[in-house]
């Protein structure tokens, strides 16, 4: 595989055959790339993606799960209102009741006597 560093160097090579002094005034270094990971690297690299992503999804599991906790409370926390409100309500209702036949007791009494 032909790299900027071999260009320069065939370059550089074929001035000199020629005689041409100071090459460098013409053509400049290229700059050094780092090599390409290996095989080997690269397989780190994506066994360490694979990772990461498996503790990601781990962790929005989690989330989803103390969401869900979190609703269900909720419901609950709002079914003992409503059955708290109820009982509230039957209770005044057998109040009402109580003084509707307290009511009748007495008047019932009143026509008696």
């Amino acid at each position: 595989m032909i790299q900027p560093g071999n260009v320069y160097n065939l370059v550089r090579e074929i001035a000199d055959e020629m005689g041409i002094k100071n090459v460098d005034k013409f053509i400049s270094t290229p700059p050094t790339e780092p090599p390409p990971p290996s095989a080997q690297e690269q397989l780190g690299q994506m066994q360490a993606q694979a990772q990461m992503t498996i503790a990601q999804a781990t962790q929005l599991e989690a989330e989803v799960k103390a969401k869900e906790l979190e609703i269900k409370a909720a419901k609950l926390e709002l079914e003992r209102i409503e059955v708290e409100h109820e009982m509230a309500l039957k209770e005044e209702e057998l109040k009402l009741k109580g003084i509707e036949l307290g009511f009748e007791m007495n008047s019932d009494k009143n026509i008696k006597a």
